[in-house]
C-alpha cells in the first residue's frame, strides 16, 4: 500500500485527480480516495484541522509519509510537500504546479500564483525556473526557462493591461536565446517567439520589442550555415523600419534588406534549382530580375560571361549586358579560333548571339549605352545580314520562276542598301579605335570590314543584270573606307576593276 499511495502522490503533483482517485481505491484508501476528489472544496478546511491535531498529538510521527505528504498537498503546504520529495525539488514545472493548483483558494490572479511560487524559490522550498541546461544550484537572473518568461509575460499584460515599459525589459527577456540554449548564436526559437508576440494587439507599441534588426541577421545567418539559405530569406523579409533610428529613411532600410537578400543568392547561384526560384518568386515574392541579377554576378565573376549575359538581359540591365557581350562573347563568336583560354562556354553559334542582341534590341530605348550604335546593333546586322544574303544568293543562281525571281531580285536590292549602311556603321566603328582598343575588336572590326567588302561586290553584281546596280564610285567609296588590310582592299578593288568590263 506504501508504494501505491507514493503514486497517487505522484499523480497528484501532476494534478492526474482522476487517476489518482482510481489508484486509491484499488489500495482500499477510500477515504483518502474522497477527499483527493474534492480537493478545491470547503473540505480543505477541515482536513487542515485535522492535521493540526495529528501534529498536536503525536499521530503524524507513526504515519505513512507518503499518505501525510498527500494530506498536506491536498491542504495547501506545498512548500511541505517539495522539501519532502527530492524528485519535486528538482522540476520547476510541477513547483510552479502545486502552487498554481493547491497552494491557494479558486480563484486566484497568476500574478499572485508567481509571487507565491518566487517566494518558495527565494526560500529554497522551490526548483528554481532555470532552462534544461542548467542544474538547480547553478541559475542566474538573467536565463530562465522560456515557459516561466511566458507566463511573466502573460501575467503582466492581462493583470495590468497592455504595458509601455518594464524595468527588467520583460519583452527582450523572453526571447533571450539562454532561456533555452547554451548556444548564445542559437535563435531559433527566440525568432519564433518573437514573429508570435509582435502580432499580439497589447505588445504591438512597447518599445523594448519593436523589430529586433540583430534578431532577424542572426537568425538568417544561423539558417543560412545549415544549409536553409531559402528559409534565411524569409526571416530577413521580416526587417521593417520600425525600431529603426527616425534619422534612416524607409528608402534606407529598404536597401539594406534588399542588399541583404541578393547577397544570399548570389552565394548560392551555384546550387540554386528552378523549384527554389519558382517560390521565392511566387511564394517570397521576390522580382525575378533581381534574382537574375545576383546569379548574373556571380556567373560573371567566375567568367561564365555567356550565362552571365543572358541573366543580365533576364535583369533587365540592358547596358551592363551589351558590355558584357561586345567584350568577351561577340569577338569569339566571330572569331572562334581566337579562343585559345579555353573558356568555350563563351563561344556560342550565332544564332544565340542574334538572341541575346534582339532582346536589347526590343529594349533599345532603355539601353544608354552610346555604344549600341556602333558596337551591338552593327553586331546584329551584320548576323543577320550573313544569314539572309547567302540564301538569297543561292535560291537566285539555282533560278526561279520569273514572279519569284523579280521578287528576289528586289529583296536583293533592299540587301544591297542595308550592306552600305552596314558598311557606314563598321566604318564609323573603326575610325574610333585607338590604340587602347582590345586587339580582338579590332581584329573583328576588319573581318566584318572584309565580309562587307565581299558583299558589296556581289550585290551589284547580282544587280548588274537588272540595271538598278548603283553606280561605280558609290560602292569604291565604300570599300575605300572600310577598315580593312590593304592588300584585301586591293583585291576588292580590282574585282571592282573586273565589273566595269562587264
Amino acid at each position: 500500500a506504501g508504494d501505491g499511495i507514493k503514486a497517487v502522490l505522484q499523480y497528484l503533483t501532476a494534478k492526474k485527480i482522476i487517476p489518482a482517485v482510481k489508484l486509491a481505491q484499488e489500495c482500499r484508501a477510500f477515504r483518502l480516495a474522497t477527499l483527493i476528489a474534492q480537493p478545491w472544496t470547503p473540505a480543505k478546511r477541515i482536513l487542515e484541522e485535522q492535521l493540526i491535531q495529528w501534529q498536536d498529538s503525536g499521530a503524524v510521527d507513526k504515519m505513512n509519509k507518503s499518505l501525510l505528504s498527500v494530506y498536506k498537498l491536498l491542504c495547501g503546504d506545498v512548500e511541505a510537500v517539495v522539501s519532502e520529495s527530492p524528485d519535486l525539488a528538482k522540476d520547476w514545472l510541477r513547483c510552479f504546479g502545486l502552487h498554481l493548483w493547491y497552494k491557494n483558494d479558486a480563484p486566484t490572479s497568476l500574478t499572485e500564483i508567481l509571487y507565491s511560487y518566487n517566494t518558495a524559490v527565494q526560500a529554497g522550498k522551490a526548483a528554481a525556473p532555470n532552462p534544461p541546461y542548467i542544474s538547480n544550484t547553478a541559475g542566474n537572473e538573467r536565463d530562465k526557462d522560456t515557459l516561466y518568461r511566458l507566463l511573466q509575460l502573460y501575467a503582466t499584460t492581462g493583470s495590468r493591461g497592455p504595458i509601455t515599459s518594464h524595468p527588467d525589459n520583460l519583452l527582450l527577456s523572453v526571447i533571450n536565446p539562454g532561456n533555452y540554449t547554451d548556444d548564445p548564436l542559437d535563435f531559433s526559437l527566440a525568432w519564433h517567439l518573437y514573429t508570435m508576440l509582435r502580432v499580439h494587439p497589447d505588445l504591438r507599441t512597447v518599445t523594448d520589442i519593436r523589430n529586433p534588426f540583430i534578431l532577424h541577421v542572426s537568425y538568417a545567418a544561423q539558417l543560412e550555415i545549415c544549409g536553409q539559405w531559402v528559409w534565411s530569406i524569409y526571416v530577413l523579409l521580416h526587417i521593417s523600419a520600425e525600431g529603426f533610428d527616425s534619422n534612416r529613411s524607409q528608402w534606407d532600410i529598404q536597401t539594406i534588406k534588399e542588399e541583404a537578400i541578393f547577397s544570399i543568392i548570389e552565394r548560392h547561384a551555384h546550387e540554386i534549382t528552378d523549384e527554389q526560384v519558382e517560390y521565392l518568386t511566387s511564394q517570397l515574392r521576390i522580382p525575378l530580375p533581381r534574382i537574375n541579377l545576383a546569379l548574373a554576378r556571380y556567373h560573371l565573376s567566375h567568367k561564365r560571361y555567356l550565362t552571365g549575359a543572358q541573366c543580365l538581359i533576364g535583369a533587365e540591365q540592358w547596358n551592363e549586358a551589351h558590355k558584357v557581350i561586345l567584350n568577351h562573347i561577340a569577338p569569339f563568336s566571330l572569331l572562334p579560333n581566337s579562343n585559345t583560354s579555353g573558356e568555350q562556354e563563351n563561344v556560342t553559334d550565332a544564332q544565340t548571339l542574334m538572341s541575346l542582341l534582339s532582346e536589347i534590341e526590343r529594349y533599345s530605348g532603355e539601353c544608354s549605352d552610346p555604344y549600341w550604335s556602333t558596337g551591338g546593333n552593327v553586331y546584329l546586322e551584320y548576323l543577320s545580314i550573313h544569314q539572309e544574303l547567302p540564301q538569297l544568293l543561292r535560291e537566285i543562281q539555282q533560278g526561279l520562276p520569273d514572279q519569284e525571281q523579280g521578287f528576289a531580285l528586289q529583296r536583293a536590292s533592299e540587301l544591297l542598301h542595308r550592306v552600305m549602311r552596314l558598311s557606314d556603321d563598321v566604318e564609323k566603328w573603326g575610325r574610333k579605335n585607338t590604340k587602347n582598343t582590345p586587339l580582338l575588336e579590332s581584329v573583328c572590326v576588319t573581318e566584318m570590314a572584309c565580309v562587307i567588302g565581299q558583299w558589296l561586290l556581289r550585290c551589284r553584281e547580282l544587280m548588274l543584270t537588272t540595271g538598278n546596280a548603283p553606280e561605280f564610285n558609290e560602292i569604291l567609296k565604300h570599300i575605300t573606307a572600310l577598315p580593312m588590310p590593304p592588300d584585301y582592299r586591293l583585291s576588292l578593288l580590282a574585282s571592282v576593276e573586273d565589273q566595269l568590263h562587264l
